[in-house]
């Protein structure tokens, strides 16, 4: 047995298209309600935002260890 993870019931409204955008998700067996279809895209777009903020972060890691190094060399460099 797996561990449950504790969930919280969310309403939400969305707009006519995107309604029937999924219920054709369900419609063609592709989930089996409307709450695993907006599970499974929230569940994408967190971890698309994670991934995106851990590559900003090793970026922006990298730009520092490159310019710290510069500033390094740049002042053992004058003799």
């Amino acid at each position: 047995m797996g561990l449950r993870q504790k969930t919280e019931v969310v309403n939400v409204r969305v707009p006519d298209e995107i309604a029937g955008w999924i219920d054709s998700l369900v419609e063609k067996k592709l989930f089996s309600s409307r709450s695993e279809v907006i599970r499974h895209f929230l569940r994408e777009y967190v971890q698309d935002q994670k991934n995106k903020s851990n590559s900003n972060s090793t970026s922006i890691s990298a730009g520092q260890n490159t310019q710290s190094t510069q500033n390094t060399s740049s002042k053992g460099g004058g003799k």
